[in-house]
């Protein structure tokens, strides 16, 4: 109910702007699921940043639009090391806060899930959840961004179908649609 009226009120306020509802977890702890968010399309003025909340389109299907953090620029690597990220080989900061209690419905399991801090090149800092202190996705190959292209990663770190995955792969500039400018509303029990 939200999202529609947001729809409505922004075709006529900010025809730009954009409204989408959070499906899934991978977002998490910052986009919940159920989240309507509001983003805004990139322009020339505007290019895709570092730390963007972009959204794109789905690399195997053109319908589905995804939002995930953009980590890597064109012609940097990336790497996760023991759930760390690695831009060009060199460790982002990151610092451990206290647990988070992530319901199983989101993929969590039983006891607290591991939250941290991590600080971007650039200085742009947000909140990650690393669910299995051995994921699969913690430790990967050195990916190199293509030209045009940007490397995304789910604040979910262990679950999020991203940049790290064959399918997905690294986001060619036309597919980045647009980014994430605020949360319009929040279901009550998401956020819990």
């Amino acid at each position: 109910m939200c999202a529609t009226l947001l729809m409505l009120t922004l075709a006529v306020t900010d025809p730009a702007a954009t409204v989408y509802t959070i499906p899934s977890g991978s977002g998490m702890p910052g986009l919940m699921p159920g989240d309507a968010i509001v983003t805004l399309p990139y322009t020339a003025e505007r290019e895709p940043a570092r730390g963007d909340l972009a959204v794109y389109r789905g690399q195997q299907d053109r319908a589905v639009h995804n939002v995930h953090r953009i980590v890597g620029l064109p012609g940097e690597t990336i790497q996760m090391v023991d759930g760390a990220l690695l831009i060009d080989g060199e460790a982002v900061d990151r610092s451990r806060l206290d647990d988070y209690d992530l319901p199983k419905t989101y993929g969590g399991r039983d006891g607290p899930t591991g939250h941290y801090l991590e600080t971007l090149p650039g200085g742009i800092s947000f909140e990650t959840l690393d669910i299995d202190p051995a994921g699969f996705l913690d430790n990967t190959q050195v990916f190199s961004v293509p030209e045009d292209a940007y490397f995304v990663l789910g604040d979910n770190r262990d679950n999020a179908m991203d940049s790290r995955i064959d399918t997905v792969g690294a986001i060619p500039r036309p597919d980045l649609v647009g980014y994430f400018d605020r949360i319009a509303c929040r279901d009550d029990e998401a956020g819990k």
